[in-house]
């Protein structure tokens, strides 16, 4: 039997539960890789890593290290990493030299074949290193913020500002080094144009079509929205639905929605949505039931990026779907194909009441919907040009 070469993977945060995006991404990830290589899994992490955590990535990995960085000396890293070696706040978050002395000395031992990044904010930790190596930029992280410091005012924006610009300049630095690098969607490829979008490949997100499925559930919500609900873009969503979407509904057809909002991490402004009307729910371990228990999956999301994981579920459930056009676009989805595009509070409305009120043909639209998933968003589909990039390597 040939034996598999070693594929060090390098994460800033334990990919389980699969609360967040990146994570979703590593798991499903690792898990298609885990057949052609032998993984040896390297994450820095905050928290502890329960033997649970360990057990749901032990069938994919040869070994699991897990690197510890202390909430303790987060300002002293901030200080070092910002203020000292220029790099971005997201990167500094998760650096460590302690950490970088720990991982340099576990490359040493295992001797991989290849070395798969996750995020620049693991580019310390690797850039330096003589083995063929991959990073996944996965977001146009520099862009993400420079919307955010638009959207934002007073020291918000210039915090947003000056992140964008670290985070230029420090990919332009590293991620040349890198043999191979991967994006998550045509969008974030193109409004990465500091780079050289030529050299980039594309590695999608796909969805587990057994896990996300239609079931018979009571429909608690007319709306649904699913997503970590302490990332700025999704907190700004919900609430878009509760202060823009249910009053001018309201006043359109003089009907009220129910809407359930789930995920984990809520913020303080997210909570305070919970009305008679509104539920707010944290992390929930069946997210496949919460999905089913609403009419309709709505995300008027407007300055994301990335590919949006939820809608993929969202559709592998047969939900109808309303979203924003940058929700729509890197699914090359169509409207009142697979999906119908909503562009503001007016036109959300009016298609979540042709939605509800069945003035659509709403089996069509599902049909849609699950044909494009089958046909192109499956995990395996997806991961196979990543499989390719890492074989070339070795």
């Amino acid at each position: 039997m040939t034996q598999r070469p070693r594929l060090v993977i390098v994460l800033s945060r334990f990919p389980y539960p699969l609360e967040k995006g990146d994570k979703l991404r590593a798991y499903y990830q690792i898990k298609h890789l885990a057949l052609h290589f032998a993984i040896h899994l390297i994450c820095v992490h905050e928290d502890r890593v329960t033997q649970q955590q360990r057990n749901a990535l032990k069938p994919y990995c040869q070994e699991i290290h897990t690197v510890r960085i202390r909430k303790l000396f987060l300002p002293l890293r901030i200080v070092i990493g910002t203020l000292i070696k220029r790099f971005p706040l997201q990167v500094s978050y998760f650096y460590s030299a302690t950490a970088k002395r720990k991982i340099n000395a576990l490359l040493d031992d295992i001797k991989p074949a290849v070395i798969y990044n996750q995020l620049i904010r693991t580019a310390p930790y690797t850039v330096h290193r003589s083995e063929p190596k991959v990073i996944d930029i996965m977001d146009a992280f520099s862009y993400g913020m420079s919307q955010r410091s638009l959207a934002s005012k007073g020291l918000r924006r210039i915090i947003y500002r000056s992140e964008s610009r670290l985070i230029r300049t420090y990919e332009n630095m590293v991620i040349p080094e890198y043999n191979g690098k991967t994006i998550i969607s045509i969008q974030d490829k193109l409004r990465s144009s500091h780079l050289d979008g030529s050299q980039i490949e594309l590695v999608r997100n796909g969805v587990e079509m057994d896990r996300f499925k239609p079931i018979e559930t009571n429909k608690l919500y007319d709306l649904v929205f699913v997503g970590n609900m302490g990332y700025a873009p999704n907190v700004e969503a919900a609430a878009f639905i509760v202060n823009e979407i249910l009053p001018y509904y309201l006043a359109q057809y003089g009907k009220s929605l129910t809407v359930g909002i789930i995920g984990a991490r809520p913020t303080p402004k997210v909570t305070s949505l919970q009305s008679d009307s509104v539920s707010v729910i944290g992390w929930v371990e069946d997210i496949n039931l919460a999905y089913n228990q609403g009419k309709v999956f709505v995300a008027p999301i407007f300055h994301g990026i990335g590919q949006q994981n939820k809608l993929m579920e969202a559709m592998s459930c047969q939900l109808p779907c309303v979203v924003s056009p940058e929700v729509a676009a890197p699914f090359n989805a169509k409207h009142n194909q697979e999906l119908l595009i909503a562009e503001n509070v007016e036109e959300f409305v009016m298609q979540l009441n042709v939605v509800l009120e069945k003035r659509i043909d709403i089996s069509l639209l599902k049909q849609n919907a699950i044909k494009s998933i089958c046909n192109k968003y499956t995990w395996n589909q997806q991961t196979e040009p990543l499989i390719k990039i890492l074989q070339d390597l070795v």
